[in-house]
């Protein structure tokens, strides 16, 4: 329009132009977003080099983040492999999966996490001193790790986020030392992996001790008398929050349907003993903003039994399934979950605790219930305490009539306890990598990486790796996001090209009857870094792929809100489907 005045002709050639470009780009308008956002990343730089002031902000603009939302694990474990290193990842058999797809890992350690870190710490020592590895390898192993986020408090301060205005310095140079590192080491890293994948296959094969575990403690005499000689294991698990548990609970199983049982006795020398299985999920303890719920685990696995409604009710349907399946061995993978109020309750109605009759339930229950009417219990809670003699005792008498069977309470990765503290009066077998770990599920990949993606996001990202960096990354809190997204921009700086970081998880928790968060707020940290006044001043280009809409944190009203991508805030941009993400990374 400047230039209009000049020639008429110019003027209907810009304004055709225009509007020819405004009908390209309406079909998917918040594709437009992105050619803004660039002119907003120059601007706000402009401005601050104009100012003559120091740039106080970390400039992101060779780095493009993509948040997928959740994706089939398969399509999860292919992004991983194709992916560069280092990979971003928490929790513990994703870590474990990372290292079998010969993967350095990024490994964020979480508050109820420093005993796996501990353990794994050692474990690469063992290796070493077994012969799996070489001193040279192991060292610069060990650096790395110990430069990873560490968590040190179980509670994220509501508030942690909103001073994400500035990257501290020593952040900056933790940064810089982590690719520093990286870059020099490369060759030596993956040559520990190599060796520590190596030893955790030979030496802490969980399917191994729990074989061993099912023959010692199952009564076999009593299998063999049956018509069909098979073996009836009863799991179940507790799911408070995402599908990590769901995972371990399915690789569980795969181990058992695995096993081979030869069973000899004085009558029947040399039985093959197969298996039946039957799993049970519950919700009792789920947290508000999980999207792991009671409909979609049933979906995702309808094999399952995923009892709903409030906790009296999923207590009577997994104890009432358990008994209608007489099982000869009852697995809870894992019993970490549960509440330790509730396991009292458990122990009596599914393992090994004698109840001592009437007093013994009541005493049960009560422990379960003491510190929830303390807080003011519901009318339900009230009546399932006074009434325990209607509906808890009965069901336990049918105990009273079945065979015994043994219990094996397994702990989450490197996460047990003895008998005296599990309250369940009986130990919980803590699963990992430490000297008194059984063993970890050794990850079985090939056939997950061979089916075709499932989406055509996770597709299109693969399709990027063979020429893009791209950096894979899942996580569990705020600080980590950062560091992982600065990370990637010295990675960027080193190779002299854009970084594309894909991020499946960017958790948000409303805040509920004005308490602190419990669990962490990665969206509120994200907003805050990107907005024009964050960390980042707006250069960090953000496509947000999830399927729908995409969650957005509200700080007036502390929620955190389903929004369309097309009313997403920039620097986020928002897109459907593959074809709209590559034309997005073009």
């Amino acid at each position: 329009r400047a230039h209009a005045e000049d020639d008429d002709a110019m003027v209907a050639h810009k304004v055709g132009w225009v509007c020819h470009a405004i009908i390209i780009f309406s079909m998917c308008p918040w594709l437009t977003r992105s050619y803004r956002d660039d002119e907003n990343r120059q601007a706000v730089m402009s401005a601050e080099r104009s100012s003559g002031k120091k740039e106080d902000f970390v400039n992101m603009s060779s780095v493009t983040l993509v948040v997928t939302g959740s994706i089939p694990h398969s399509d999860f474990i292919k992004l991983v492999k194709v992916s560069s290193e280092p990979v971003g990842m928490t929790g513990d058999q994703s870590f474990i999966e990372t290292l079998f797809l010969d993967k350095v890992p990024w490994y964020e350690t979480m508050a109820w996490k420093h005993e796996l870190y501990n353990n794994f710490r050692q474990s690469v020592e063992t290796a070493k001193n077994d012969g799996y590895l070489g001193g040279e390898d192991a060292d610069p192993f060990l650096r790395f790790l110990h430069m990873c986020p560490k968590e040190h408090s179980y509670e994220s301060g509501i508030y942690e986020w909103v001073s994400a205005r500035r990257i501290p310095e020593d952040v900056q140079e933790n940064i810089a030392q982590q690719a520093e590192l990286f870059a020099g080491a490369a060759q030596s890293l993956q040559s520990a992996v190599t060796g520590v994948k190596e030893w955790i296959a030979a030496k802490k094969d969980f399917a191994h001790w729990i074989q061993q575990k099912i023959e010692e403690e199952v009564d076999w005499t009593r299998v063999l008398e049956r018509e069909i000689k098979q073996v009836r294991i009863f799991l179940f698990m507790e799911n408070i929050a995402g599908f990590g548990n769901t995972l371990l609970l399915k690789r569980t199983e795969g181990v058992l349907k695995n096993m081979k049982f030869n069973i000899s006795s004085n009558s029947k020398p040399n039985t093959h003993v197969s298996e039946t299985l039957d799993s049970v999920v519950t919700t009792i303890g789920m947290e508000p903003s999980s999207e792991a719920t009671p409909e979609i685990i049933s979906q995702r696995h309808p094999e399952w039994k995923v009892p709903s409604g409030n906790w009296s009710q999923q207590f009577l349907a997994l104890v009432t399934e358990a008994y209608d399946f007489q099982p000869d061995v009852v697995i809870s993978a894992p019993a970490t979950s549960y509440d330790y109020n509730l396991r009292p309750l458990l122990a009596t109605a599914l393992g090994k605790w004698e109840a001592n009759g009437r007093d013994s339930v009541k005493v049960a229950l009560l422990t379960y219930l003491r510190p929830k009417m303390k807080r003011g219990a519901n009318e339900h809670n009230q009546a399932m305490f006074q009434d325990h003699h209607s509906w808890v005792e009965p069901l336990l008498a049918k105990k009273a009539r079945l065979p015994d069977w043994p219990t094996i309470w397994l702990g989450e990765y490197d996460s047990g306890s003895s008998a005296e503290e599990s309250e369940l009066q009986a130990p919980i077998e803590p699963m990992g990598v430490g000297k008194n770990s059984i063993g970890v599920l050794i990850p079985e990949l090939d056939n997950q990486l061979q089916q075709p993606f499932s989406t055509d996001v996770a597709k299109v990202l693969a399709e990027k790796a063979e020429s893009d960096l791209v950096l894979f990354a899942y996580l569990h809190a705020e600080e980590p996001v950062r560091d992982y997204l600065l990370l990637a921009r010295e990675l960027s700086r080193q190779r002299g090209s854009r970084a594309i970081v894909v991020m499946t998880r960017m958790k948000c928790v409303p805040r509920h009857d004005h308490k602190e968060h419990e669990f962490r707020n990665m969206q509120a940290m994200l907003q805050n870094l990107t907005k024009r006044d964050g960390a980042f001043r707006g250069t960090l280009k953000v496509i947000r792929a999830e399927s729908g809409g995409s969650i957005w944190w509200n700080p007036d009203k502390m929620t955190c809100d389903e929004v369309p991508k097309k009313d997403l805030e920039l620097p986020h941009i928002g897109v459907e489907g593959g074809e709209e993400l590559r034309a997005a990374l073009a």
